[in-house]
């Protein structure tokens, strides 16, 4: 019995875990690995943490997006497939976004492209 509790309460602990750490990455400079998808009208990260995705922040420096167009352009096999990279951003879910952007849950700004998920050792969130 005093062993089901413990296991319980570890339990309960993890899973409040899952919800708080995402939120309090916000704001600072994470590491990440996600889908990210380039198109058309889609330019967009989803880390592989929650179901959430992000619209590249225009903040993002010529050469990250660069970095990122030309990943997406040698490695999916159609504009509209996402590849899975490993990056460092901060993602802004408070500034309100305009256009194709507003439809997603906020803003990534990317300050770090480590590549290819498949091409990186030892990835953490």
């Amino acid at each position: 019995m005093k062993n089901t509790r413990k296991l319980t309460q570890r339990v309960i602990t993890l899973i409040m875990l899952g919800y708080v750490l995402p939120g309090y990455a916000e704001g600072q400079l994470t590491r990440y690995r996600g889908a990210y998808t380039y198109a058309h009208v889609v330019n967009t990260f989803c880390p592989s943490i929650n179901s959430q995705c992000y619209w590249l922040n225009p903040a993002t420096s010529e050469q990250i997006r660069q970095q990122l167009k030309h990943l997406s352009a040698t490695h999916a096999d159609n504009p509209d497939q996402s590849v899975c990279v490993v990056l460092r951003g901060r993602i802004d879910r408070e500034t309100k976004s305009d256009g194709f952007a507003a439809d997603y849950d906020g803003l990534i700004k990317v300050d770090k492209v480590f590549g290819l998920c498949s091409q990186v050792d030892r990835v953490t969130q």
